[in-house]
């Protein structure tokens, strides 16, 4: 079976700009709600933060920090990470 071509280029033009577009989805989970001087330090530590668009969550169980999520990628800057991470070493866990 033949795929028409200009399916297939249509298909594969969609694909590309829903990757592109899930690449600038951007979630940060903060412990509270910050204030717009935060946001902008935060931009400044993290350049990514400057291009995409941004959903801002609060979730208190982190304790402090930021956790960022981009795609399937995670940025873990909280102290709940943190604290499991130490936890991790400690007691040689994997």
């Amino acid at each position: 079976m033949k795929i028409d071509p200009k399916i297939k280029k249509d298909l594969k033009e969609r694909l590309r700009a829903d990757l592109e577009q899930k690449k600038r989805r951007i979630t940060v989970v903060c412990a509270y709600k910050i204030g717009a001087d935060e946001i902008e330090a935060l931009k400044e530590k993290v350049p990514l933060l400057k291009t995409g668009e941004i959903k801002w969550q609060v979730d208190s169980s982190i304790i402090a920090g930021y956790v960022v999520k981009v795609g399937s990628k995670v940025l873990d800057l909280s102290l709940q990470g943190q604290l499991q991470n130490f936890k991790k070493l400690i007691y040689g866990i994997d």
